[in-house]
């Protein structure tokens, strides 16, 4: 399996609250289907949503209906609220429906018109991973803050306040900083550092005062395939023939006699 997920950073704006490991698997691999397909419907067999998740666990063909019926009564709060404070305001969903069979065992899907551009004619401004690579992760937790993350692979720097990480990790509002740090930043971190493309990450915080307000995260930036770095060129040493410049000398002082 060698699935690319690729959809417009907008979409890294959700938070997927109440959202189960198992489920956020399933979502992404949706995702990587749902690539310039642009309203139409996509339709998935429950065995290839099982292959694209690395599925191990054995559902028969009811709980695996549930489990996806569960999956998009959460994804229908996954909308998008905009609001310009004065006149216009609306929310919409970024899947028009679904549809799924158990007879058939097949679940369907479509993009709504309003978000097109979430996974249409991506050439700027996108998040890009292997599905195989964030399927292996082990944990929520880890599995979101990865996706944060790949919107700035080849940036290698991320910086967020800490009110809007709390929310896009889903972490119990109960959480205070420490705690936030010590049961989710912390260990998906120390989880993402075994991730190639996340070499040496790292977090920290800023503060205003003795109040922390701000993570970063920094990490090896990740190389693009077929860039290069700049190589820097040692400087040509060139040797001379002391004979050839003897010869040089001698038909300069000839030149000009007066400089004997």
């Amino acid at each position: 399996m060698n699935e690319i997920v690729k959809y417009h950073n907008d979409l890294n704006a959700l938070a997927f609250k109440g959202f189960s490991d198992v489920e956020l698997k399933i979502f992404f691999a949706i995702c990587s289907r749902l690539r310039d397909k642009g309203t139409q419907d996509v339709v998935f067999t429950f065995d290839q949503l099982k292959e694209l998740t690395d599925e191990k666990k054995h559902y028969t063909v009811q709980e695996y209906a549930d489990l996806m019926q569960e999956m998009y009564h959460k994804l229908i709060h996954l909308s998008f609220v905009y609001n310009d404070g004065k006149d216009i305001a609306g929310e919409f969903n970024i899947f028009q429906g679904y549809e799924r069979s158990i007879s058939q065992q097949t679940f369907t899907v479509s993009v709504s018109e309003k978000y097109l551009h979430f996974f249409n004619e991506l050439t700027r401004e996108f998040t890009r991973f292997e599905l195989q690579e964030f399927v292996q992760l082990n944990g929520k937790y880890t599995k979101l803050l990865y996706r944060l993350l790949k919107q700035y692979r080849v940036v290698g720097h991320y910086s967020i306040e800490i009110a809007k990480l709390r929310e896009l990790m889903d972490c119990p509002e109960t959480y205070e900083t420490k705690s936030m740090t010590n049961r989710v930043i912390e260990p998906a971190v120390n989880k993402l550092r075994k991730v190639y493309v996340f070499r040496n990450l790292t977090f920290k915080y800023s503060y205003r005062g003795r109040k922390a307000i701000r993570v970063i995260f920094d990490w090896d930036p990740e190389k693009i395939p077929g860039k290069e770095e700049p190589q820097i060129k040692e400087p040509v040493k060139k040797e001379y023939d002391m004979e050839e410049i003897r010869r040089i000398v001698a038909e300069v002082n000839e030149m000009f006699p007066e400089n004997r």
